[in-house]
């Protein structure tokens, strides 16, 4: 078994960022590894949103705000491929006409030309490319993650502490997100997807 496709950290970097302190040391990978994917779906749901970028770009669909600007979801915006913006005019849709641009690390999308986006329910369609390449994660974020399969390893070898549900025979985890310790809270919450209204 290999980390999944959505996993932050591969079983070389959590070793790099553990060393030799690595409570896992001598423990089967596949197991690691297993906590590893864990502790990434569990960030992953904290932080309501997706880093690894996907194989393709993908279309969110917004609901026009009346104001000049949008976050989106996903970030940051991959800027090898430019991101497009239609509206949909109530048969179709159509390639937004007025002068935009984004801000790739933060996701803001944004009007430089007085237009705004015009109220309405999912009358917006922004396609574009977004995340990080496994090897590019940020640091701290990656931090995280090992510290979190760490400290979990740790109080598994005393009271389970932290772990909502785990089967080494079939390599099923999972992290309860009520578990998450307050340092790696805060590197987090600098991750997560917020929403207003």
């Amino acid at each position: 078994m290999s980390v999944a496709t959505a996993s932050l950290i591969d079983l070389e970097r959590y070793q790099l960022f553990i060393g030799q302190t690595d409570p896992s040391a001598g423990a089967d990978p596949v197991s690691v590894e297993a906590h590893i994917d864990a502790a990434s779906t569990l960030i992953g749901r904290y932080c309501r949103r997706t880093f690894i970028k996907p194989e393709a770009a993908v279309a969110e669909l917004v609901d026009g705000n009346g104001t000049s600007q949008y976050f989106a979801i996903n970030k940051p915006i991959v800027t090898t491929t430019a991101p497009t913006l239609q509206w949909y005019n109530g048969t179709a849709w159509e390639t937004v006409t007025n002068v935009w641009t984004y801000e790739a690390l933060t996701g803001l999308i944004y009007f430089t030309d007085g237009g705004y986006f015009y109220r309405g329910v999912r009358n917006y369609k922004l396609t574009y490319l977004y995340g990080y390449d496994r090897t590019a994660i940020p640091a701290d974020l990656a931090y995280a993650c090992a510290q979190l399969v760490y400290r979990t390893l740790k109080k598994l070898v005393d009271k389970q502490e932290g772990v909502s549900s785990e089967s080494f025979d079939t390599h099923n985890i999972s992290y309860d997100l009520n578990k998450i310790p307050p340092d790696l809270k805060a590197i987090l919450d600098g991750y997560k997807v917020v929403s207003f209204g």
